[in-house]
């Protein structure tokens, strides 16, 4: 039988190799340590057996299955004579030896026996099917990692699929002490502490620390990284208690989770929030040990009624007195459907429910949940406290149990050469004694400051006028022409799109003559803190309704006044009200003054429990010669789809709008006035399209990838197309466009330090402009990693970038300082930031998505309601920024 195939690994296969060298001629160098492990040894072959089948009536987990397994190797030595085999849970066994099996199969028996604290049930038999899948040459995958290109296609997918089952092997067999152990919860390719955890103060949750695990081919070998790790939980507790944690307004009073009308807890906010945080959770119900996922809540057992087996109408309460002589304490209160069968309802009493340990939090967390964890000591450790906890976790994971299998990991940190590169010098419009003034500056005649207040004794007019003269004062220090605003205020509970109309119809009342000058208008909003539902209603009117800039403050920032947000606050005012802070320098664009666009893209998913719930895609692109002024869209799309499924509509929307934007330059008009096509599409045609895709999986890579860039070409011929119909050209005589994808990724465990003095920060993480590359890399791939950011707080973490496909042909110099210049001139920072602009206002776009949906539509926020049930009425309520919006940057 052939090697197990991974398609992904073959795909990969036709990405673009890595260019020659010598990289990075002329710039700082150092050495750095990489939170990787070399694996130094590895047996001569592994042995993979496929279609691990444990049969059974009921349903076999993954952590039973892998007992079984485990069990299956031990009661039957004269079959596995040697190490104890790694299996994934699945299907998957791998094996250092060759074991006394027929090739062709075996029906094997396992018998376990009653689990501790359970002596009174029987011992369990099952049967496994185990049969041959392939025996790897291990020493094909020493001769990958050496690195180098290989010219000949099918080699290179043969070495990329025999390098993927190899590593799969690998990881396997490092996981296999950490997954059966006790000590830890495996969640992925995470093993979290059991017996550490911090409550947090602002929710029930709970953070546990732990450890990621990943093997990876790389250009200095087998590579072992491991990295601190922390996730939140839901607390081991009862659930009723849990309850209460999570609405803590009832203050233990079961009285409030009455569910009978009038007053029925589910049909509240509260109650439908509580069901969306407990959909999913696990719990042990009425002493089960098996536990039972909820799948909703229902109302009270008292009222909750369903058919007996005997075909009789029986309330929950009824039937836990028949069945178990129990007594239901609290038979007003709302119980919970578990099971994953719909239509089979399962209901119990949350008094008899246990929270399951180890379960992750999958929902979005609350702002204020969100800021306590950040500053936790999990996730703020200075890089030299997170390299001892790294050093920590990989001898706590048992490593060296894999030295019987034959593999052996070195216990010392990868030592990794480093260079510093360059930083951009982005380009203003001149230098004041105050500082500098924004590469182009608007002008603001007419604005007004709205300030929402939650109670009478919370308005502050002296404040808030006070931080209006103060704004002011620093719009003009930055180079701005701005009036004086005009003030009112509103209560929380008011009309708030009423009160921004009313005030906007006083500004054009009032200030007509300037208005003349600049029909630009301004509202800025004061907000008081917690008020989620103020913000979505001046955003939606501003940005859908009135087509108005809005900027949102909080009063607490308000009262401080900082220097420094004012100046942050005035960086988003510029750009949203068609100003430009800063730009690049000419010097700095590969392509000169060719045309380009460079383009963000990115796909943002509801977590996991909101299955009703859309992802959103949103895409960006370059209009201007230094890719600082962008344009942008964004669609709704189905949930936790990664691919952009109109990813061609976007992108010909924002080639009409690169081409409408050169069209009044003056080769573009001077190429019309003399009739030269050749040179009007030389002045108006993306010559060059530069993708930088945020969000995708390693898995995923090809598809998304493949399938982007074609819908990209055929955005092209779609414009071209109708291009030429309307201007008579031919149709088969389009320009050539070169287009090259990029996937930036954030979300990975690869970190790195330095202990030299001369090339770290204060706080000791690298220099912004590190780019690491000579041993990290892939073997063959076109990938590195940029720290472009200076972390303020705990361990810098780079971006990757993988090119995916490259007709441009950027070398490895270009292609890493240009991107490094791009993390320089996102518009609301001073200074640079961890991934290029373009992919950067992607994802705020998506961010901004909820904005798009009318606030008015349901009585509690559409960003969490399940007011649309199909996609289609997602669509249909998705709206599409005002006409006034759509040739500026709104979203920064």
């Amino acid at each position: 039988m052939p090697p197990m195939r991974d398609p992904i690994a073959a795909e990969v296969a036709n990405f673009p190799q890595r260019p020659p060298g010598p990289y990075g001629e002329g710039l700082k160098t150092f050495n750095a340590q990489a939170n990787n492990f070399l694996v130094t040894q590895l047996p001569e072959n592994m042995f993979h057996y496929d279609a691990i089948q444990p049969t059974s009536e009921r349903e076999v987990t993954k952590p039973k299955a892998r007992l079984l397994v485990h069990t299956m190797q031990v009661q039957n030595p004269t079959v596995f004579t040697g190490p104890l085999g790694a299996y994934d849970g699945r299907k998957n066994l791998y094996l250092s030896y060759e074991p006394n099996l027929n090739r062709t199969g075996a029906r094997i028996s396992v018998t376990l026996p009653p689990l501790q604290g359970q002596s009174s049930r029987v011992d369990e038999q099952f049967f496994i099917f185990i049969k041959w899948a392939a025996k790897v040459d291990l020493a094909a995958l020493r001769d990958f990692v050496k690195g180098g290109p290989i010219q000949n296609l099918n080699q290179r997918r043969t070495a990329h699929q025999n390098s993927a089952t190899a590593v799969m092997f690998i990881n396997e067999m490092l996981r296999r002490i950490p997954v059966q152990s006790e000590n830890w919860i495996t969640v992925g390719r995470t093993f979290y502490t059991k017996n550490t955890q911090t409550v947090l103060k602002t929710s029930p949750l709970v953070l546990v620390p732990g450890y990621f695990l990943s093997v990876r081919p790389c250009l200095s070998g087998i590579n072992v990284t491991v990295d601190s790790a922390v996730g939140v939980m839901y607390p081991e507790i009862a659930l009723m208690e849990l309850v209460f944690k999570f609405v803590p307004s009832a203050k233990n009073n079961t009285r409030k989770l009455f569910t009978r009308a009038p007053d029925s807890f589910l049909a509240t906010a509260q109650g439908r929030d509580l069901g969306r945080s407990l959909k999913g959770v696990k719990v042990f119900a009425n002493n089960n040990t098996r536990a039972k996922e909820i799948m909703g809540l229902v109302s009270c057992a008292k009222d909750y009624s369903f058919t007996d087996a005997n075909g009789y109408s029986v309330t929950v309460e009824d039937y836990f007195m028949r069945a178990y002589n129990y007594t239901v304490k609290h038979p007003l209160v709302f119980c919970v459907q578990v099971g994953k069968n719909p239509n089979k309802a399962i209901v119990y009493p949350i008094e008899l429910c246990t929270v399951m340990p180890g379960q992750l939090y999958r929902r979005t967390l609350a702002p204020d949940v969100t800021r306590e964890m950040l500053k936790a000591k999990m996730n703020t450790m200075k890089p030299r406290e997170r390299l001892a906890d790294i050093q920590k976790g990989f001898r706590q994971l048992g490593f060296g149990d894999a030295a019987r299998s034959g593999i052996e990991v070195q216990s010392t940190l990868l030592q990794v050469p480093a260079r510093i590169l360059q930083p951009p010098p982005p380009k203003m419009s001149k230098y004041t004694l105050a500082g500098k003034w924004f590469m182009r500056p608007r002008s603001i005649y007419s604005w007004g400051i709205l300030s929402v207040f939650s109670s009478t004794s919370s308005k502050d007019e002296k404040t808030v006028k006070g931080f209006g003269t103060k704004l002011r004062e620093v719009l003009i220090g930055m180079g701005m022409r701005v009036g004086h605003p005009k003030y009112s205020d509103i209560h929380v509970l008011g009309d708030i799109r009423t009160a921004l109309a009313g005030l906007t119809v006083q500004l054009k009342e009032e200030l007509a003559q300037e208005l003349k000058k600049n029909p630009m208008i301004l509202i800025v909003v004061v907000m008081p803190s917690g008020v989620a539902h103020v913000q979505h209603q001046v955003k939606f009117w501003g940005d859908v309704q009135a087509g108005m800039p809005t900027q949102c403050v909080n009063i607490e920032k308000v009262r401080t006044a900082e220097v420094e947000y004012l100046h942050n606050v005035a960086m988003k005012i510029n750009v949203r009200t068609g100003g430009l802070n800063y730009m690049l320098v000419q010097d700095d664009v590969p392509w000169g003054n060719t045309p380009a666009m460079v383009v963000g893209a990115d796909v943002s998913h509801p977590p996991a429990s909101e299955s009703n719930q859309p992802s959103v895609a949103a895409v960006c692109a370059s209009m201007d010669g230094p890719a600082c002024e962008y344009v942008a869209t964004s669609r709704v799309q189905a949930s936790r789809q990664e691919i952009i499924t109109e990813f061609r509509e976007m992108m010909a929307y924002l080639i009409v709008k690169f081409i409408d934007k050169r069209w009044s330059t003056r080769a573009a008009i001077t190429a019309r006035d003399r009739d030269d096509k050749a040179a009007l599409l030389k002045a108006v045609w993306p010559s060059i399209i530069l993708i930088y895709r945020d969000g995708v999986g390693e898995g995923q890579y090809c598809q998304v990838s493949d399938t982007e860039t074609e819908a990209a070409r055929a955005a092209l011929r779609d414009v071209w197309s109708n291009a030429a119909a309307k201007q008579g050209w031919d149709e088969n005589d389009a320009p050539r466009t070169t287009i090259t994808y990029i996937v930036v990724s954030k979300k990975h465990h690869q970190r790195f330090f330095t202990d030299d003095v001369n090339n770290r920060a204060e706080n000791g993480n690298c220099l912004p402009g590190s780019v690491f590359d000579l041993k990290v890399a892939h073997p063959t791939l076109f990938d590195f990693w940029l720290q472009s950011q200076a972390a303020i707080i705990g361990t810098a973490r780079p971006a990757h970038y993988i090119v995916c496909h490259d007709e441009y042909r950027f070398t490895v110099d270009v292609l890493q300082k240009f991107s490094y210049a791009l993390c320089y001139v996102y518009a609301r920072a001073t200074r640079s930031v961890s991934i290029p602009a373009p992919v950067y206002y992607a994802d705020l776009i998506c961010g901004r998505s909820r904005f798009m949906f009318d606030p008015t539509a349901d009585n509690t926020s559409v960003a969490s309601n399940d007011r649309y049930q199909t996609l289609e009425e997602w669509q249909a309520a998705y709206r599409q920024p005002h006409g006034n919006h759509r040739g500026v940057m709104y979203f920064i």
